[in-house]
């Protein structure tokens, strides 16, 4: 009897840890999501918390701007200085699949890219994956872009997905176009609520907005690089900005991000719409 009562109350102390360490808020999620599969879910409802089973929050190097999110209330990031790093880095070596709602002002001057959430490190040759609003060297031309990588020493290669692919003359040099299928093409809309899915499979991957299908592509790696290619270390997963990607630390997003879903394998459809429907 005693070691059951021991047991409970080792269980209790860490699920209170959890709490605490991140933030934690009174307020429990009031959507249900799928949960097979899920291994992070950030409702940015007041506080950096991991509602999943990860029990990963945030580290919070931001002024802590919470506002009126798509459920409840949402992360604000100022496109200049504001991101979040993962207190437990993600692994991606099968890729991993992105669900989260935005509203984007778009980059600001002398930024990039854009991130939403990245574990990419240049400098250590641990370019893993990039989850962007914008592509590099570019201005005002908004679009959902991810990018899993299978060599960190480079990004010339890459499986690559973006939904302002309106022909196959708009794939990014490096990309195989012949592995693109185009659906239903739009840009990343600025100043509204919008739902982005980037939908990653054994064999392809997709980019969803607003519940609609834009492009796919078939997966030419069957693995992705997952460390640092340099000392063979970890590379830490932050939200809202990569500091060693492109030319630097200048990728901040300029916007706000609400209930990021990640999940270790595709939805479905149905689940893809089911979760946009849950705020519409």
């Amino acid at each position: 009897m005693k070691r059951i009562f021991i047991i409970l109350f080792l269980i209790m102390l860490l699920f209170y840890s959890c709490f605490l360490t991140s933030g934690g808020s009174a307020n429990e999620p009031s959507v249900e999501y799928p949960t097979l599969g899920l291994v992070g879910y950030f409702p940015f409802d007041g506080d950096l918390k991991d509602y999943s089973d990860s029990c990963n929050y945030c580290i919070d190097h931001t002024d802590s701007l919470y506002i009126n999110g798509i459920i409840g209330q949402a992360k604000d990031f100022n496109g200049e200085s504001d991101m979040l790093r993962l207190r437990n880095t993600l692994h991606a070596s099968n890729g991993l699949t992105f669900s989260f709602w935005l509203k984007s002002r778009g980059v600001k001057a002398g930024q990039e890219n854009g991130v939403i959430i990245g574990k990419y490190d240049f400098t250590t040759w641990g370019r893993c994956f990039l989850i962007n609003t914008q592509a590099s060297s570019t201005v005002n031309n908004p679009s959902l872009r991810g990018n899993f990588y299978p060599n960190g020493t480079t990004s010339n290669y890459a499986d690559g997905i973006y939904s302002d692919i309106y022909s196959l003359d708009d794939v990014p040099s490096g990309r195989d176009s012949l592995k693109y299928a185009i659906y239903e093409p739009m840009d990343l809309p600025l100043n509204v609520w919008t739902h982005c899915v980037i939908n990653v499979s054994d064999t392809s991957m997709q980019a969803w907005i607003n519940g609609i299908l834009t492009v796919s592509i078939e997966r030419e790696y069957e693995s992705y690089n997952d460390i640092s290619q340099w000392n063979l270390n970890d590379v830490p997963t932050y939200i809202g900005n990569c500091p060693t990607a492109g030319s630097g630390g200048n990728n901040h997003y300029n916007g706000v991000i609400d209930e990021l879903l990640i999940y270790n394998r595709p939805l479905t459809e149905e689940e893809i719409l089911s979760i946009y429907e849950e705020a519409e």
